[in-house]
């Protein structure tokens, strides 16, 4: 290098160049000074594959895409999180969980997001009542956080827009999922567009791959923040080892950055091999005693004496250690290994293959890719397709960058109006016939709100809830096989004297005239929706007892409440259950149009008459 840039920080940019040049030169359909072969087409950004065998010098390549203005994928979800756009996003969500945190606050306030000047920041600081005495002693008080010290100002330009933001998607969090919260975010906070003007196309294409990682199946049906804040910064911690999905984008594509392991499968016209100059990694400490065993003792610490052998006198034979065998077995694998990621590199390319390195020490003798192939080319009598002069005028160092002018306002104009989407719309409504009315628990409880029109009667200790359902099930298995179950419970005592009665034959014993009964019937209508919300509504709910006859069917509808025989108490519920036999009647109407369709109520509370036990409801 002929300035203060390094050899690695060199290859960076002229890659970037590189690309650029292609693709305008291609532009014009030549492959002008890298080679005559016609073009079918001019390249588009996605046509480039950048590939790396390690991570290590991601990073330069990067940056040295983003500073030539070159869309690119970033090549992994760790990569994304290092980005510097979605760390900003990631200490907003952080601070959301725990307002607490004044660093990942102090953050975003100094992001693009609210942009708050250093002097206008300092000010914030100062505010937090560092040197403050304390009332009590004569000491100073702990200094107040840095959201309270904010809020105090809320009145203040430029602060009253971030409390009010700040406080906007504080009562969100918890409520919204998290991909809406992010939505709402990037909405009302102009997000993409300030990062935009800040850090250039990238940054916003960045952002909304953090978007779309908030919809990934990967962390939950429903990711929370916390969730996806972890999820990303697992990724960060491991480098991006996991290759990220490539979104669809738009126009002419972006670059594709990926390591050689994840680019298998793939191809692309372009394949740009980097660090491809950087000798193989050095030999592993660790040998395996036998390498074609997968429960082998593992030898750590075998360092080059160990693997080399001992010097011996000239003349003098020494068989050679049994360590020496299984320490040249496993660089025998190391350099197939090698080999085979070479030549998934190199198959990746459909039309050309271009290896980029850093030059390293004059002399040098390496088993890098670069000097593997150039050897190859030469000893194979291809000498003359293998130029070494330079065409492309490559050996020149690149022009060194000019950064990004930052030119990034500090507020947003106030007649800026960003579209917002209408909320999206409910595909279906489902109403559920027993959750129509007040009484959650299917009528099934005591003292509920239908008993208030008149005397309140002592409950029943045991729970409500339990009882209708075991009554429920003794009438079910009752009707169902012709006898009640074996059982002494008070459950079965008011079930059983139900079944008994003669009157209700024709409920719970329809074959003998001629009809059918059903027990807990499931029953699902799909109806036209009067909610301008929904496209549809869906009934769905459990019918206790249907029975059916030739020209008309009953439905029934066990009733456990307790009311003492009180006319009052019972007319009232009667009329809190008309609704939900409105609702089965409605949808057993369209299982059967030829009948005529009753509705009833059946109350079980013992020591009530017999003849009082059924109720027929009328319903329009």
């Amino acid at each position: 290098p002929i300035d203060e840039r390094s050899g690695d920080q060199l290859a960076a940019q002229a890659t970037a160049q590189l690309v650029r040049r292609m693709k305008e030169d291609l532009a014009h359909g030549t492959w002008e000074g890298f080679c005559d072969k016609p073009v079918p087409r001019p390249l588009r950004w996605d046509d480039f594959l950048i590939l790396s065998r390690t991570r290590t010098e991601i990073s330069l390549y990067e940056k040295a895409f983003r500073d030539a203005d070159i869309p690119f994928v970033p090549p992994g979800r760790g990569m994304l999180a290092a980005s510097r756009e979605v760390q900003d996003i990631l200490s907003l969500l952080r601070w959301l969980l725990w307002p607490d945190d004044d660093a990942a606050l102090a953050s975003v306030l100094r992001s693009p997001i609210f942009r708050l000047e250093d002097k206008v920041f300092q000010e914030l600081l100062g505010a937090r009542d560092l040197f403050k005495p304390s009332d009590v002693t004569d000491r100073y008080r702990t200094p107040s956080n840095l959201w309270p010290a904010l809020k105090k100002k809320a009145d203040q330009e430029p602060f009253a827009r971030p409390v009010r933001l700040l406080k906007e998607w504080r009562k969100h969090l918890g409520f919204d999922t998290c991909h809406d919260l992010l939505r709402r975010i990037y909405r009302e906070g102009e997000v993409l567009e300030r990062y935009q003007i800040a850090r250039g196309d990238q940054a916003r294409y960045n952002l909304l791959r953090l978007y779309d990682l908030a919809l990934s199946p990967e962390i939950a049906g429903t990711p929370t923040v916390r969730q996806l804040a972890d999820f990303i910064g697992v990724a960060a911690s491991r480098g991006g080892q996991e290759e990220g999905a490539l979104p669809r984008d738009g126009g002419e594509g972006r670059v594709q950055f990926m390591t050689v392991h994840g680019a298998k499968g793939l191809e692309a016209p372009v394949v740009f091999l980097v660090d491809a100059n950087r000798p193989a990694g050095k030999e592993s400490p660790r040998v395996r005693v036998r390498p074609e065993s997968p429960d082998t003792p593992l030898l750590f610490k075998v360092v080059k004496a160990y693997r080399d052998g001992f010097k011996v006198p000239d003349g003098v034979t020494w068989p050679q250690d049994p360590l020496q065998t299984v320490s040249a077995q496993a660089r025998e694998r190391d350099l197939t290994e090698e080999a085979n990621l070479l030549y998934v590199a190199m198959t990746r390319a459909r039309d050309r293959l271009v290896l980029v390195g850093s030059q390293r020490e004059t002399g040098e003798e390496n088993d890098s890719p670069m000097r593997k192939i150039a050897t190859g080319i030469l000893a194979d009598g291809c000498a003359q397709h293998f130029q070494t002069d330079d065409p492309a005028g490559m050996m020149r160092p690149p022009e060194p960058v000019t950064p990004r002018a930052a030119a990034v306002p500090t507020h947003v104009a106030d007649d800026t109006q960003a579209w917002q989407p209408p909320p999206p719309r409910e595909t279906m409504k489902v109403i559920t016939p027993s959750g129509v009315h007040d009484d959650n628990t299917d009528g099934n409880a005591d003292d509920n709100a239908p008993l208030s029109a008149g005397p309140r009667v002592q409950q029943d200790e045991t729970d409500p809830t339990r009882r209708g359902h075991q009554v429920h099930l003794m009438l079910q298995l009752a009707a169902d096989h012709g006898a009640m179950p074996a059982g002494d419970s008070a459950f079965h005592a008011e079930a059983e004297t139900v079944f008994a009665e003669s009157s209700l034959d024709w409920v719970f014993r329809p074959q003998n005239e001629g009809g059918q009964g059903l027990s807990e019937v499931p029953v699902i209508h799909r109806r036209p929706s009067n909610d301008p919300d929904a496209t549809e509504e869906r009934i769905t709910g459990i019918i206790d007892r249907l029975v059916v006859r030739a020209d008309r069917v009953d439905i029934v509808d066990y009733k456990t409440n307790r009311f003492g025989g009180d006319a009052a108490v019972r007319a009232n519920l009667v009329e809190h259950y008309r609704t939900q036999l409105a609702t089965y009647g409605e949808v057993v109407a369209e299982l059967y149009p030829d009948h005529a369709i009753h509705t009833w109520l059946l109350f079980t509370e013992p020591g009530l008459p017999n003849d009082q036990r059924l109720e027929e409801v009328t319903v329009s």
